[in-house]
Formats: structure tokens, sequence, C-alpha cells
């Protein structure tokens, strides 16, 4: 195990940290955008309001939206890799360590 390795896994792990308290925060959010962005989509398709300009924009802000929440939480997952890589590579150095 190399101290660039651990540096790499640590700083994963502060990313994935920082990406919680994002999703925690903004995650609902998004959420909620996103759901009132369909809601309107299908009020205007129901209504035969709905136009290709606005339809095209509705699907791009959600596309947004989705990837950036789908960022966020792949942050999360690459966090939890890294710190059982961190613990697994710690407890090779340590086999006493529980």
């Amino acid at each position: 195990m190399s101290p660039g390795d651990q540096e790499a896994r640590l700083a994963k792990i502060d990313r994935g940290v920082e990406a919680g308290a994002a999703e925690a925060v903004i995650g609902p959010y998004i959420r909620e955008a996103v759901e009132n962005k369909l809601q309107l989509l299908i009020g205007s398709y129901r209504g035969k309001t709905l136009e290709h300009d606005e339809m095209v924009g509705a699907i791009a802000e959600i596309s947004a939206l989705r990837m950036l929440l789908s960022t966020i939480q792949s942050d999360q997952r690459q966090a939890e890799r890294a710190a059982q890589e961190e613990y697994n590579a710690q407890a090779r150095k340590d086999p006493r360590r529980p």
C-alpha cells in the first residue's frame, strides 16, 4: 500500500461525505423538480397543448437534474468502496485489528 493509494482513497471518502451532505440537502428538491416537470408535461399532453419545444426543454431539464443526482450517488458509492478498501488495507497491515 503506497501513501498515494491511501491519499486517493481518503480523497474519495471525503468526496463521498460531501456528496452525502449535498444529496441530503438538494436531493429532495431535485426529485420534486423532476416530478413537477413531469406533471406539467402530462398536463400539457392531456390538455392537447404540449408543444415540441416545451417537451424537448422539459426532457433536457429532467435529464440534467437526474444526471446531477446520479453523479452525487456515484460519488457516494465510490466513497463506500474506498472506505472498504482502506479498511482492508489497514487490516492487512495490522491483522490484530478488528
